[in-house]
């Protein structure tokens, strides 16, 4: 039964993308826009609690979305990614998010912490 658990267990965890509360979901403003926080363990210098909230989308929807926005940042994601801002954890969250969601010119905005 311990052998089960343990197998069960490191199953989960290798099945596991990325944190559930770390999945994209549908931003109830913007159109095509998608959102998710940051990987809780890429937090280590801001505190676990503290987590990077992201928002993922084509460059049209994106910039549509914030264009009224003071204090959001908006930029190709090859731009976000090269600056080395975020950590190797977040940065292949982002990666796979947008592969996942299959957006053909990503756009990256941070809404901060």
């Amino acid at each position: 039964m311990k052998r089960l658990s343990v197998f069960l267990l490191l199953l989960g965890l290798v099945g596991c993308k990325y944190p559930a509360n770390a999945k994209p979901n549908p931003s109830k403003s913007c159109d095509r826009v998608h959102k998710f926080y940051g990987n809780p363990l890429a937090a280590d210098s801001r505190g676990s609690d503290l987590r990077i909230l992201f928002f993922v989308g084509e460059r049209e929807n994106i910039l549509g979305c914030f264009k009224n926005t003071r204090g959001v940042k908006v930029a190709p994601l090859h731009k976000e990614l090269a600056s080395k801002t975020y950590s190797k954890m977040d940065e292949q969250l982002i990666l796979d998010i947008v592969q996942e969601l299959n957006i053909k010119d990503p756009y990256l905005a941070n809404g901060g912490v």
